[in-house]
């Protein structure tokens, strides 16, 4: 019976031996591991550091006219300028002569503005002056000594035969004006005294007018800004934040040394 109590107290004894042997192990397993991804910072001083990577945000931003891009998210936009331009328009009057550079070189109605999710034209008219016309029959030729000829808002054979056509532009807008001497049409019509060769007034100073206009543009097309931002990017080598590069995190992992 004595002899079964020693060897139970030897097995014991050896269990016991052998707990109190397990923390020194331990440490002799942990040195053989690597620690999880810490921050450098969170690593104790007594570490090895074995690796080191580095993560960041980096975030992309580019221009396009393209109104949607694979990739990224619109963010803002803005027209940038194309072109400008201008030019003269004006409602010409029936009876005016087509085949006169005013009314080949005029537009005959402003530019239209407009605008659509990727292009605009913006738009803005201003009185230029007026346009002084008549047509005039033949009085052989002579410069013009009074306002009493009559003149005509059309070619045609009306009393004298009307066929030579005058026209001339000016910001005058201040002649004096009467509705006579304009075959009985009772249209208003302005007495410009100043013109008086045949070459300048066909022979007459009275004339017809109506107002002529700029028609200024200016076109736009839409560029579109755009931006990606890719998250938790790695490198080995080390990473410095600035504009494009943001949540930089240095991270190591260790062992004991």
């Amino acid at each position: 019976m004595n002899m079964k109590l020693k060897r139970f107290t030897a097995t014991v004894l050896v269990v016991a031996l052998l707990v109190a042997l397990l923390p020194a192990v331990s440490p002799k397993v942990a040195a053989a591991t690597e620690s999880e991804w810490v921050l450098a910072s969170e690593a104790p001083d007594w570490a090895k550091i074995t690796q080191r990577k580095y993560t960041y945000d980096l975030t992309t931003n580019t221009e396009s006219t393209a109104t949607s891009l694979a990739g990224y998210t619109q963010y803002d936009s803005y027209w940038n300028k194309t072109g400008s331009g201008a030019a003269h328009y004006a409602s010409f009057p029936g009876g005016f002569d087509q085949t006169n550079g005013y009314y080949t070189g005029f537009m005959k109605s402003a530019y239209t503005a407009s605008e659509t999710q990727t292009a605009k034209r913006e738009v803005s008219n201003v009185f230029a002056g007026y346009i002084y016309w008549h047509w005039m029959y033949d009085c052989g030729g002579g410069a013009a000594s009074s306002s009493w000829r009559n003149i005509y808002y059309q070619k045609g054979t009306r009393y004298y035969g009307y066929k030579y056509f005058g026209a001339f532009t000016s910001t005058n807008g201040n002649y004096s004006s009467d509705k006579s001497y304009c075959c009985g049409l009772n249209i208003t019509n302005y007495i410009v005294p100043e013109r008086t060769s045949f070459a300048s007034c066909q022979g007459a100073t009275r004339w017809f007018r109506f107002d002529y206009y700029t028609s200024h543009y200016t076109d736009y097309y839409k560029m579109f800004q755009y931006r990606k931002v890719e998250e938790g990017l790695e490198s080995a080598t080390q990473i410095v934040a600035s504009d494009t590069i943001s949540n930089v995190q240095n991270l190591v992992q260790y062992r004991p040394k």
